[in-house]
């Protein structure tokens, strides 16, 4: 019987078992009565928002120049209304003086001093019970109103929609389990309510700056179009954007033409535009989204106005949607909901 052929010495020696490569979530094997240590997780570490990152960084950065800025510019206009009423007569006196020698050398028959006497009556009729103060006082006031408008206001915004799931679960946060049902139903309401108010105040601006462009296109005004576009814009004020249109209309056309001859076909223009704003958008687009009647909208405006000028009547119609919202909710869940009885 023969015997199987001897291997050779290299094929008797047994081969070492294959080394399995520890992947990333396997778990630990033992070796040599001792575990393996776990392969490091391929996952980098979370952020828990308490970390100082370059991002953080640069975002407070901005954010507090922003408010410097926003800052700056309230402080100025502050202070150049309060420069404002020390204007004079006398302060002016040298300028006149030079446009007065001028004109005397180009028309030798005007009498010598008539200028500064003119101004002098008028200056002496305005300056009777601080009427010039009050007028520079009113422009300025004015004028500073429309800063809040335009810096104030898109600053908040911009960061209520841009951080406003992360406000909302804060809010959340704060809001004891007894209480939480009713304060999410009142967010969802908040929400609904400034969402379908803003829908409407964008389609009623557009329908006002479509149909202000199209009627001031028809005098002959030149730059119709962006007139009837800071028209729309002007009417994020309720009833307010026609009369903007007009004054931006007429100073337009007094300029092209040197005279008033646009000014009759422009207020007509207007006139159409403001028709067509209260008894069409208003019913049907606006009253309808802010569940307001159209009059009630024209009081709280007024209201706004007479709080905080400018500022007071953007935010007047959301501000009066909001607690609207909020006062049914809450009475309605007192009503239904015993928990929220003592």
């Amino acid at each position: 019987m023969e015997r199987p052929p001897a291997s050779s010495s290299s094929s008797s020696v047994p081969a070492p078992p294959a080394r399995r490569e520890q992947r990333a979530g396997d778990a630990p094997t033992e070796r040599d009565g001792r575990s393996a240590a776990p392969a490091p997780s391929a996952e980098p570490p979370r952020d828990d928002g308490t970390g100082v990152t370059a991002e953080r960084v640069v975002r407070f950065a901005l954010g507090a120049l922003a408010l410097a800025g926003t800052a700056w510019v309230l402080w100025y206009f502050g202070r150049a209304t309060a420069l404002s009423q020390q204007v004079s007569v006398d302060a002016i006196s040298s300028v006149v003086q030079t446009l007065e020698a001028r004109l005397l050398d180009e028309l030798p028959f005007l009498e010598e001093g008539f200028l500064l006497e003119s101004l002098r009556d008028i200056a002496d009729t305005l300056f009777r019970d601080d009427r010039l103060q009050q007028t520079f006082s009113s422009a300025f006031g004015l004028l500073t109103d429309v800063v809040y408008a335009v810096v104030v206001v898109p600053f908040v915004t911009f960061f209520f929609l841009k951080d406003g799931t992360r406000l909302r679960h804060g809010l959340l946060r704060w809001v004891p389990n007894r209480y939480f049902e009713v304060t999410l139903a009142i967010l969802d309401k908040v929400e609904s309510s400034l969402g379908r108010y803003l829908r409407a105040l964008l389609v009623q601006c557009t329908a006002v700056a479509t149909v202000a462009s199209l009627l001031l296109s028809f005098t002959g005004l030149n730059y119709a179009v962006a007139v009837g576009l800071f028209a729309g814009l002007a009417n994020s004020i309720p009833y307010f954007g026609p009369a903007v249109g007009f004054i931006a209309g007429s100073l337009v056309a007094v300029a092209q033409t040197g005279d008033f001859a646009l000014i009759m076909p422009i207020f007509v223009a207007m006139a159409l535009t403001q028709l067509s704003d209260n008894l069409i958008f208003q019913p049907f687009i606006f009253s309808k989204a802010a569940q307001a009647h159209p009059l009630v909208i024209l009081f709280v405006v007024l209201i706004g106005a007479q709080l905080a000028g400018i500022v007071g009547m953007l935010v007047a119609i959301p501000v009066t949607t909001v607690l609207r919202g909020v006062f049914r909710e809450v009475f309605w869940s007192i009503r239904h909901y015993r928990i929220l009885r003592a």
